[in-house]
């Protein structure tokens, strides 16, 4: 079975300059979260000027040539995870559905934090909030919960299942 990727590269500009790698990346390419690019840059799946490079925390120069290998299975596609993603206080998030009472179900986001010291309701509102300005309304999360990590497949696959279970594990049917 062939091993599909995509290779995305450029040239970093003078804006680019002084930035780390990681965050760079996650935000020049939204639907990779940061901690999907962090987990390949640790795999060797970068690559700068040529020279594989392993470090995270590395920050670029002007006219670099960034190379990063990316398998195809594993893109991120969900809008709403896309935008929280882009949030300075958010390393990792997952967007899923839950019962609700009055709807059947309803969105929401499980998120790991960069300072899991921050988890609290105004972050909360905060966070629903940016989504907001980016997406409409009814793509956005109604609420979030807190996780000190999400499961994730050592190839960088987010476990939801085992998120969702959590949420519907009292519950006779799934939508």
């Amino acid at each position: 079975m062939k091993d599909i990727k995509e290779t995305i590269q450029f040239i970093t500009l003078s804006n680019h300059s002084g930035q780390r790698i990681d965050k760079l990346l996650s935000l020049i390419y939204p639907e990779y979260s940061r901690s999907y690019v962090k987990k390949l840059i640790l795999q060797g799946a970068l690559f700068i000027d040529s020279v594989n490079v392993k470090d995270v925390s590395i920050k670029v120069q002007k006219n670099q040539i960034i190379k990063l290998v990316i398998p195809k299975a594993v893109k991120v596609k969900n809008k709403a995870e896309n935008i929280l993603t882009m949030h300075p206080a958010v390393y990792d998030v997952a967007v899923i559905g839950v019962p609700n009472d009055e709807f059947g179900e309803e969105v929401k986001a499980v998120v790991q934090l960069v300072d899991p010291k921050k988890a609290e309701p105004a972050l909360e509102r905060e966070l629903i909030a940016y989504c907001r300005s980016h997406l409409a309304d009814l793509k956005c999360p109604r609420s979030i919960d807190f996780k000190e990590e999400l499961p994730r497949h050592p190839t960088g696959k987010l476990y939801k299942r085992l998120l969702k279970d959590q949420y519907w594990s009292d519950k006779e049917t799934r939508i």
